[in-house]
């Protein structure tokens, strides 16, 4: 998260954070250290429904790359669901649910630099390249897809 910090002096736009894990005070410290004044910062979000309410109001989805390889993604599925183009690294099951200029973009782990013209161009394109996002969820990811092909194995 650290880079995406360092990457909010140039977001043409908001970066909000939500989380209170252990990285919080150090990315408060960076956020103060570096003056930005267009990062927000979050408590962790309890209740599932307001989660999800982000997804409708950002224009952006941000994921950071864990320390393991996220065997699906489940909050990337969430945001497609709801329309909302995700910033991701090529690692686990989330190189399955983005498709780069479809639903999402890539960037290299711990690049600031790429995150910034990811994000900026998600801005600047009005979220164009997840239109298609909520119509691949279900498809790919829905109970009848997830049933059918369980099934098969």
């Amino acid at each position: 998260m650290q880079y995406f910090v360092k990457a909010a002096k140039h977001i043409n736009g908001t970066v909000i954070i939500a989380g209170d894990g252990p990285q919080r005070v150090h990315l408060e410290e960076l956020v103060k250290k570096m003056n930005l004044t267009n990062v927000i910062m979050l408590p962790f979000v309890k209740k599932y429904e307001e989660f999800l309410d982000f997804y409708t109001i950002l224009p952006t989805y941000s994921w950071r790359r864990p320390c393991w390889d996220e065997p699906l993604g489940l909050t990337i599925i969430e945001a497609l669901a709801s329309k909302t183009p995700v910033i991701a690294t090529r690692r686990g099951g989330v190189t399955m649910a983005v498709k780069t200029g479809i639903t999402g973009l890539f960037v290299r782990s711990r690049n600031s630099s790429e995150i910034v013209d990811a994000v900026n161009k998600l801005f600047d394109n009005g979220c164009a390249p997840c239109q298609n996002g909520r119509a691949r969820a279900p498809d790919r990811y829905g109970k009848v897809y997830m049933d059918q092909n369980c099934r098969a194995v």
